[in-house]
């Protein structure tokens, strides 16, 4: 994914900060079904712009090139349990990868 981070200092209390962040841009039309209220997606660089990402001497026609909604057609989308979203529990575990079936989801014939 793209990103930026910086490395700067609190000038109240002196402490190092190191800061990133995901850079979004709009969903393609997979994830726009699944992030249907902003409609955006991170950035998801192709493999020949992962290096290129990391320099430093970029020009802004060539980071904008790189901005743009991955294909839908090399993602694959399915629905994982609410272990993601739980508040005081270990949410890093390989369980939160694992495709759930919410029964609430199911459609009934």
């Amino acid at each position: 994914m793209a990103g930026i981070w910086d490395t700067w200092q609190n000038k109240e209390t002196g402490v190092t900060v190191n800061t990133f962040s995901i850079i979004t841009t709009k969903a393609n039309s997979l994830l726009a079904r699944i992030h249907n209220t902003k409609e955006r997606m991170p950035v998801i660089l192709k493999q020949y712009d992962e290096k290129k990402w990391l320099r430093n001497d970029l020009e802004i026609n060539d980071i904008a090139a790189m901005l743009t909604s991955y294909d839908e057609r090399e993602m694959e989308a399915f629905p994982v349990s609410r272990l993601i979203t739980g508040r005081g529990v270990n949410t890093n575990t390989p369980e939160a990868m694992v495709p759930y079936k919410y029964e609430e989801l199911l459609v009934q014939r």
